[in-house]
């Protein structure tokens, strides 16, 4: 069955507040300190282990449908910082700030991001809202219906990249979108505790993913790495790479990091 669109980050390690959930601190960016990697270790299967045990023991708390998932991500090259509030049940008016996108196109950093309701939502031309409706599926921060258990979430992600198709796919196509369906359900999503869980144990049977204990994001922050090569080795493989100590999504190696991410009650609120 088809999920609701989404756009994908995960948040763990989370603590009820008065004004909402606060996600497990995430290091914070200094492009100009990047920390060295870590060693590798012998056998890249016992941190996740070690990761899903710390997963375990730690709260988990349901985020409202009008709350939001905030996040501040860094992009390399870059000195601002991006920001979005997104909508946790995809029917509520979100915010992107994006002064990368602005310097590139001389626009305004500030991209609305209209909530659906009954199938359809506001059209918006660059920062402004028409007063016309197009149709739409929510876009969703929280995804419930997500597999809690490692057999449900390892057949899911299994079954991506067959396409329908009889012909079995090539065994690089399959981890490319194995990989590529990870990325996009922990980026710019919040994950329960069991979905987070279960995420971190599915990978561990996908033969097509490499465990990476010596991974860094975008900052140069280490980490643990899930990375996969491209179709057919053309170009350079994709490392997502997680907090060894909380499974936050930290970003991925030469790419965006994240700064800072939070479940907040409005957009414009960061605590």
């Amino acid at each position: 069955m088809r999920r609701a669109t989404k756009l994908s980050l995960s948040a763990v390690a989370v603590v009820a507040v008065a004004t909402g959930i606060t996600v497990a601190s995430v290091t914070k960016v200094d492009k100009h300190d990047k920390q060295p990697a870590s060693a590798a270790a012998a056998d890249p299967i016992a941190p996740l282990n070690k990761l899903s045990a710390k997963l375990t023991a730690l709260p988990d708390v349901t985020p409202r449908g009008d709350q939001y998932l905030y996040m501040q991500m860094h992009t390399p090259g870059t000195e601002q910082l991006s920001q979005f509030w997104l909508s946790i049940d995809g029917a509520h008016d979100g915010l992107m700030i994006r002064p990368d996108v602005a310097a590139q196109t001389n626009t305004s950093p500030n991209i609305p991001m209209p909530g659906c309701v009954a199938g359809k939502r506001a059209v918006i031309r660059g920062d402004k809202k028409l007063a016309m409706t197009e149709p739409c599926a929510p876009t969703v921060a929280f995804t419930p219906s997500l597999p809690t258990g490692e057999a449900a979430m390892t057949s899911l992600l299994e079954s991506m990249g067959d396409g329908g198709s009889a012909t079995k796919p090539d065994a690089q196509d399959k981890a490319n979108a194995q990989g590529a369906y990870i990325l996009g359900t922990l980026e710019f999503t919040y994950l329960s505790r069991g979905q987070r869980i279960a995420l971190v144990n599915a990978a561990k049977h996908l033969p097509g993913l490499i465990l990476k204990t010596d991974a860094t994001d975008g900052a140069g922050r280490p980490g643990l790495g899930i990375s996969w090569a491209p179709p057919g080795n053309v170009g350079t493989p994709t490392t997502i790479v997680l907090d060894p100590g909380t499974g936050q999504y930290m970003g991925t190696q030469g790419g965006d990091s994240v700064v800072d991410v939070k479940i907040v009650n409005s957009v414009g609120a960061t605590q």
